[in-house]
This record gives C-alpha cells, sequence and structure tokens, in this order.
C-alpha cells in the first residue's frame, strides 16, 4: 500500500514540477492550478520508451528515435529538475 502512495505523490511532484500551471481567475469557483494525468498515460508516453544505452567515445548516451515533442517535453522537464535542485 504505501508503494502505491509514494508512486502517486512521486507522479503528481513530476507533473507539478515540469508544468507550467493553469491561468485561473480568482472566483468561486476556481479551476485546479494543474491538471494531473492517469499514471497509465503518463507512463507509456513518458517511460516506457525504446531507446538504447550506447558508448560513443567513452560517454554512456540513451539513444532514442527522433520525436521532438517528446524531446521537448524531457529537457523541459530536465531543465525543471535542474532548476529546483
Amino acid at each position: 500500500m504505501s508503494e502505491v502512495l509514494i508512486a502517486h505523490n512521486l507522479t503528481h511532484e513530476l507533473t507539478m514540477t515540469s508544468e507550467q500551471p493553469l491561468r485561473r481567475g480568482n472566483h468561486t469557483k476556481r479551476v485546479p492550478l494543474w491538471i494531473f494525468t492517469c499514471i497509465n498515460t503518463l507512463r507509456p508516453g513518458t517511460l516506457q520508451r525504446a531507446g538504447r544505452v550506447i558508448r560513443p567515445q567513452g560517454l554512456l548516451t540513451l539513444s532514442m528515435s527522433a520525436n521532438e515533442p517528446f524531446k521537448n517535453r524531457i529537457n523541459g522537464i530536465s531543465n525543471k529538475l535542474d532548476a529546483v535542485a
């Protein structure tokens, strides 16, 4: 049970760290700041990607197919995590 709770919290934290909050008005029926994706949507779109670890010039590198939207998403997550750390 505790592993599920930790996975849930980490998924939400990753979403909150990597994405911009939505703009919302200041009224009684306010929308949430973030729209959280289901883990079943996040996992195949981000974590379960085909890739290969290669070693060009002795440096380990993850090689994946050319997919510009995915590359931008991963770079954005990495940059925001670096800024938080």
